[in-house]
């Protein structure tokens, strides 16, 4: 409603000016200041994010606890916080939880990745960026804007690791990873 009203009073104070003969150039600095205060408006709300109890739960609690293997998180349609959109088990396979990453939106994963190396198993928390080519820019946009303030609210993250395709989003290559930061 605040929105409406700005827009109707900025509009009535356009015409008042034009009758009142006040340069043109007034009337272009008044609406720049207008879509800057909307901008920064829509930028603030982008980037807020809040979690709701059972998200939480899930960051904090069953994950780590094994009780499920992934979560898989979107944004929601207010672009202010993140939904849950899917829970795997630990029955699904690493190939089962990549069929269900879309292949036209991004979206962020905590992922249980469990391995045996050199007779020791290895459990890591693996916070994954899931951005495919196809993926609008916008959509890019503001999950890139959302994506280090989730990472800070989950400290329990072992590693991170960005993806646009499947062929990036192999068990090869987050093992490896994993070893690396475990040898240096």
């Amino acid at each position: 409603m605040n929105m409406v009203n700005n827009r109707v009073f900025i509009i009535l104070e356009i015409n008042i000016e034009l009758h009142s003969f006040i340069p043109i150039l007034v009337i272009v600095n008044i609406i720049s200041d207008y879509v800057n205060r909307l901008r920064t408006i829509l930028i603030k709300k982008s980037t807020e994010i809040s979690k709701s109890k059972s998200e939480y739960k899930i960051l904090n609690g069953s994950v780590l606890k094994g009780d499920e293997n992934y979560a898989i998180y979107k944004i929601n349609d207010n672009i202010n916080e993140f939904e849950i959109e899917r829970i795997g088990t630990k029955k699904e396979t690493f190939e089962d939880f990549k069929a269900h990453l879309p292949v036209s939106s991004c979206r962020a994963v905590l992922y249980l990745y469990e391995f045996n190396y050199n007779s020791l198993q290895i459990k890591k928390l693996c916070f994954i960026s899931w951005c495919p080519d196809r993926a609008r820019i916008r959509d890019k946009m503001i999950f890139a804007s959302i994506r280090n303030n989730f990472v800070q609210s989950c400290q329990e993250i072992d590693m991170s690791i960005s993806a646009s395709s499947p062929i990036e989003l192999n068990q090869e290559t987050i093992q490896q990873k994993i070893i690396y930061s475990l040898n240096h």
